[in-house]
């Protein structure tokens, strides 16, 4: 008969509390249901407001995941609270899985907050040509957790977020022009004056070369067999090929040296060679005298 009385009054408490759990559960999915329309509304209007400025479409979809996933966390910690849950307890329980889930997952967490960064700072843009370590190449995708770069060898190569934010970043592509520089040897007995101006004037009408900022000129060393030229010029690499433009402007300067009759010579190196018998006699004298 005890069993009997305690399921009894087992029963009677749990037909009791229902009606309250039943009220505790329905205002704690209303306070879920209004959070996540709250989410979903932050959602928009961040949205909106990245969308009017250059972020692009790759920071628009990082930053809706981030407000997502905070609101609805938000949301379902203040449900279970309305509802009488020790929030605190699962806030506790929840701390100890994601230590070690987190622990597991370190790399990949730590490749998508900086993924999330170099979204929000935007060093570089999908189409850049950028240089990050030992690789260079176009930047073809920036995910949460790899930056893809499809390398002028036709490589597709994944970097870890992480490696790219720590790395010095050269973007090629962050200014309309770029400087080339050339290298030319004259001969000794050059007129300088004369050298400079013929191959400054080659280089100023080479196509595609910027006239402003001027190209400079500057004899800079003494090599083996001539005077060292520098010369160094700015090209729109947005309308001209940086190869092409280097190989046109050589071009250039091996055309207007031939035609002003300016020598550009090549390393000579002179062998003195004696004739056998001739050193034979200098040791044997050597020998003589000692």
């Amino acid at each position: 008969m005890d069993i009997l009385e305690s399921i009894e009054q087992a029963l009677a408490r749990m037909r009791q509390d229902f009606p309250v759990l039943i009220q505790h559960v329905t205002i704690g999915l209303i306070v879920f249901a209004i959070g996540y329309v709250l989410t979903r509304v932050m959602q928009r209007i961040i949205v909106r407001a990245i969308h009017d400025t250059p972020a692009g479409l790759s920071v628009e979809r990082a930053m809706s995941r981030v407000v997502g996933i905070i609101g609805i966390t938000l949301a379902a910690l203040t449900a279970l609270a309305t509802m009488g849950v020790d929030v605190a307890a699962v806030i506790a329980a929840l701390g100890l899985g994601s230590l070690a889930i987190g622990l597991a997952l370190k790399d990949t967490i730590e490749n998508a907050i900086t993924g999330v960064l170099l979204l929000i700072q935007r060093p570089f843009k999908v189409g850049d040509i950028i240089k990050v370590g030992d690789v260079m190449g176009v930047v073809s995708d920036v995910a949460i957790r790899t930056t893809n770069i499809k390398t002028f060898d036709g490589l597709h190569v994944l970097i870890p977020n992480r490696q790219v934010y720590n790395e010095v970043i050269t973007n090629w592509s962050y200014y309309p022009t770029r400087r080339i520089t050339a290298t030319v040897g004259v001969a000794y007995d050059t007129d300088l004056p004369k050298a400079y101006r013929v191959l400054k004037e080659a280089v100023v009408s080479t196509p595609g070369v910027l006239a402003d900022p001027a190209p400079l000129i500057s004899f800079e060393a003494f090599d083996d067999s001539s005077i060292r030229m520098v010369l160094r010029f700015w090209i729109d690499w947005q309308a001209t090929n940086p190869v092409d433009a280097q190989t046109d402007v050589t071009q250039s300067l091996m055309d207007a040296a031939r035609r002003e009759g300016i020598d550009i010579p090549f390393p000579i190196r002179t062998v003195y060679v004696q004739h056998p018998v001739q050193v034979s006699a200098v040791e044997n004298a050597t020998t003589r005298s000692a």
